[in-house]
């Protein structure tokens, strides 16, 4: 029982990270929202590497939390990969894509249905078709 208070205390958290996140932007705070970005990655205790190039299935097994199902936590690490790509032109694409997948991913794989959730999925597919039409680039949104 202690173990899931700790996990919808930690949902709670960031959660209202993104909430903070979204009035930092809305405000065009860029450094605070970034430093605020990274601090949530701490939280959910995923390195770089991890959040860019793991498999889905491998995030999902390290976000696993007293074998409950991970999904809560990689539709948030999502949301922060999307937020992160607002702020910042660098690897903007690269994170679009990134959370994409992640969205997907947890789309197939959780049980509970979210209109939210397929929101953001078509808002990431259109950001990724606008960036793509910006530098005559292809870019594949689908998954393997």
């Amino acid at each position: 029982m202690l173990k899931r208070d700790y996990i919808l205390a930690l949902i709670e958290e960031l959660s209202k990270a993104i909430v903070q996140l979204l009035q930092q932007r809305r405000d065009g705070n860029t450094d605070s929202s970034l430093k605020l970005i990274q601090r949530s990655y701490q939280t959910l205790n995923v390195d770089e590497n991890h959040r860019l190039n793991a498999d889905p299935e491998q995030l999902a097994e390290q976000l696993k939390q007293d074998a409950k199902p991970p999904y809560p936590f990689m539709e948030i690490l999502a949301t922060l990969l999307l937020e992160e790509s607002y702020l910042t032109e660098q690897n903007d694409r690269v994170l679009l894509k990134r959370a994409l997948t992640l969205l997907e991913y947890v789309d197939e794989k959780d049980d509970t249905y979210s209109l939210e959730r397929k929101e953001k999925i078509e808002m990431t597919k259109a950001f990724l078709k606008v960036k793509t039409n910006e530098t005559g680039t292809h870019t594949d949104t689908t998954r393997s």
